[in-house]
């Protein structure tokens, strides 16, 4: 169990690799209010914006045409952009996408390759800093929801989710579960219980390639 810790607050008397604090000689400070593991010294912001790299998987909507191709909302300071070129289909404004990050810009432009159309579903929105809880080590908490609710889920690294299938209220409750109790130790047995996933039906899962552990190809 961490402690809550305000921006400022120092965590560490050494550098940490972490987007969410800053060094100031040789120390690691909080950058953004956060619970902070002294013992092991992990630091998990509990809410922040969502800072782009390269390759992420994001979710976003289509808001308009432009003459490049498409602006993309994704719910974040950076705005999403679509080029027309190379693209095998043609969306509409409203269409949910799942798209990758090629390049990001001075100017926190986004630039979007590799779409593909989710059609139908939820999308909800978590904070950025819970994806990594959500979808668990080697997609462990994410197939715990998949198998639990028989929902179609895709996680985008902006906090976004889109959800699919006659359970998507449950997931949406497993989910808002996993981000409130995020920084607390047994999580994952509890959301199993909760969704009534046996550990043998997910170890089962596991040992498939990661292409077979979902109902849908990403990329």
């Amino acid at each position: 169990m961490g402690k809550l810790v305000a921006p400022g607050d120092l965590l560490l008397d050494r550098p940490i690799r972490n987007p969410y604090t800053y060094v100031r000689e040789g120390k690691t400070f909080a950058a953004v209010v956060g619970m902070f593991d002294e013992q092991q010294g992990k630091f998990m912001p509990i809410k922040a914006s969502y800072l782009p790299s390269l390759r992420d998987s994001v979710i976003g909507i289509i808001e308009d045409e432009k003459v490049i191709g498409y602006g993309v909302n994704l719910f974040s300071p950076y705005h999403g952009l679509l080029s027309s070129k190379m693209l095998r289909t043609t969306f509409n404004v409203g269409d949910i996408i799942l798209a990758e990050v090629s390049e990001i810009s001075e100017v926190k432009d986004i630039w979007l390759s590799r779409p593909i159309k989710l059609i139908g579903g939820d999308i909800i929105d978590v904070s950025p800093t819970k994806i990594s809880r959500i979808i668990g080590k080697h997609s462990s908490m994410l197939n715990i929801l998949r198998l639990g609710t028989g929902c179609d889920i895709v996680v985008g690294k902006n906090g976004l989710i889109w959800i699919k299938g006659d359970n998507s209220a449950k997931a949406i409750d497993a989910i808002s579960k996993i981000e409130k109790e995020a920084h607390t130790s047994g999580l994952t047995d509890r959301i199993m219980n909760y969704l009534g996933v046996s550990q043998e039906a997910l170890d089962k899962i596991q040992t498939m390639p990661p292409r077979e552990q979902t109902q849908r190809s990403v990329f």
